[in-house]
């Protein structure tokens, strides 16, 4: 039996190709979030959670590639709403794209807890697809700072996000805006600023898959800042206004609300001071992602509707139709074959390759 549904040409005509890529390809990795994992259990609600930000950049082509993180320390894990897998497709020489994951911390005991870290590994495939192959991997370490407390001056006067509620495979876009205060020095100079788009334990992260951010900074300090969640110094340490712009793909539905937590943490004085959640903008919330609204309709086409006793061959195509007036992208297609058939090796396609 012939399948020839668009949706399968990632998983089954080109494994050959990735393979020859994972014996080339050389990844290498930076770290574009804070090299400390600061957290706050003293509030409530409690700041346990951050996400950490990888650079991600190929030295050779590579068909496809999936950033995965792992191996944690015993005090730190992915959040519950976390799967530790992000789909960053295809690969030119020397390319650099972003991975985010959103880790939260189990160390509630007041004070600074060393030599914790964390694996990113990247992958020829989904790993949840069998014979995946490893491309690269590096560890992390990072040290997990409960000592950091709110200062009212630390304050977000803005954060919005739309569209609300989301569209089911397109992009919300995020926007915190706040001023500093004055920026102590720890260790500085004049920093360290480091931002996350959220810090509670019930944040959606399996729903809203962190794909960029930009930081602008204006008055005591200025410029823009692409992929970077952490400043380790600026030139000031005059009270500075941030807009940080946040953008995530909505990737599933929820049935609830999901609440807004972003959290600046910046140097005051000679410690690290957090956003305070208790005055500011907080209290916003993101409406459900409802999957009877979803302006997606997969569709599944078969070229003959009976074969004879003998067999034959059939081919099978899936349609996707978006009527929403955003764009929508998708990783994965997964077609279960009936009982009794077989599969034509490399008869599939997407998008007529």
């Amino acid at each position: 039996m012939r399948h020839a549904s668009r949706w399968i040409a990632a998983l089954l005509l080109v494994p050959g190709l990735l393979w020859a890529a994972a014996a080339q390809a050389a990844f290498t990795f930076t770290r574009i979030s804070s090299p400390v994992f600061y957290t706050d259990t003293s509030v409530t609600p409690q700041l346990p959670c951050n996400y950490v930000g990888f650079a991600v950049t190929s030295s050779t082509a590579v068909a496809d590639g999936w950033a995965t993180i792992g191996s944690y320390s015993s005090n730190l894990a992915n959040s519950s709403f976390e799967d530790g897998r992000h789909h960053l497709g295809s690969f030119s020489a020397g390319q650099t794209k972003y991975a985010y994951f959103y880790v939260c911390s189990s160390y509630t005991t007041t004070g600074i807890l060393a030599g914790q870290g964390y694996t990113i590994t990247m992958l020829d495939r989904s790993p949840a697809i069998a014979g995946a192959v490893t491309l690269g991997s590096q560890a992390f370490t990072t040290s997990i700072n409960n000592d950091v407390i709110q200062a009212n001056p630390n304050s977000v006067s803005v954060i919005f996000a739309g569209p609300n509620p989301a569209v089911l495979g397109g992009i919300i876009t995020m926007t915190v805006e706040g001023d500093t205060g004055t920026i102590g020095s720890a260790p500085g100079p004049n920093g360290p600023l480091a931002f996350t788009p959220a810090a509670y334990t019930d944040w959606r992260a399996d729903a809203y898959e962190l794909v960029s951010a930009n930081v602008t900074l204006s008055g005591g300090n200025s410029g823009s800042y692409d992929n970077q969640l952490f400043l380790a110094s600026l030139t000031s340490s005059s009270t500075t206004h941030y807009v940080v712009t946040y953008q995530f793909r909505a990737v599933t539905t929820t049935s609830t609300a999901t609440n807004l937590s972003p959290i600046a943490e910046i140097a005051s004085g000679t410690q690290i001071k957090h956003t305070s959640t208790t005055s500011g903008a907080y209290g916003g919330q993101l409406l459900p992602i409802d999957s009877a609204t979803n302006t997606l309709l997969l569709s599944k086409l078969v070229s003959a509707a009976t074969l004879p006793q003998t067999g034959g061959t059939v081919t099978y195509t899936l349609r996707v139709t978006n009527s929403s007036s955003y764009a929508v992208f998708m990783d994965d297609f997964v077609d279960t074959l009936p009982t009794g058939v077989t599969y034509v090796n490399n008869s599939s396609t997407f998008g007529g390759v």
